[in-house]
């Protein structure tokens, strides 16, 4: 949608939907796109992947991801964070959330060690990493869906909201006081 409201010509014609989950790359404005899909533009592409500012398929993004997308989230340096119901990246075993690089490789520098799905992250000023879903532990530390990583995906020991919900956490904000919303 362009900024006045009107449709834009965009249309990366996924199947398989939903998509549940869009990023934008601040170096080229490639769009990346997570979820539940399995093709994009006509070219198998199964959760997560990327298409051009201009919507065209764009193979550059090279990761496979085995499940469901849920949350992206763009660093400033490029690196693309995947939060999900997946159980792999690449063929390596990544539960709930993981670290690519800007062209789909795996960062294995970045083990968050979450038990299950995670379904909404945000990014704090200092590169910490707000996690919410579904999950009990992190780097076999209880947490009930809200955690905190560092930027090489350790827990931070110091966070601890103790959540204890009936369902799942889908939606984190960041206030400018620096406040995280869990909804």
């Amino acid at each position: 949608m362009l900024p006045f409201g009107t449709i834009d010509t965009f249309n990366p014609n996924v199947s398989g939907v939903p998509v549940n989950a869009v990023a934008v790359q601040a170096a080229d404005r490639g769009v990346l796109l997570g979820g539940t899909f399995s093709s994009i533009g006509g070219f198998t592409r199964a959760n997560f992947g990327r298409v051009t500012a201009t919507g065209a398929y764009d193979a550059s993004l090279t990761g496979v991801v085995n499940n469901t997308v849920f949350s992206i989230l763009v660093q400033p340096d490029g690196n693309i964070l995947i939060g999900g119901a997946f159980t792999t990246v690449n063929g390596v075993g990544m539960i709930g959330m993981a670290r690519v690089t800007s062209t789909g490789a795996l960062d294995t520098t970045f083990t968050p060690l979450v038990n299950s799905t995670v379904n909404a992250m945000l990014l704090q000023t200092d590169g910490s990493i707000v996690v919410g879903g579904l999950f009990a532990s992190v780097g076999g530390v209880t947490r009930n869906e809200v955690a905190r990583v560092t930027s090489t995906g350790a827990l931070d020991t110091v966070f601890n909201p103790n959540v204890s919900t009936t369902g799942t956490v889908k939606a984190l904000a960041l206030q400018s006081d620096g406040s995280v919303i869990i909804a």
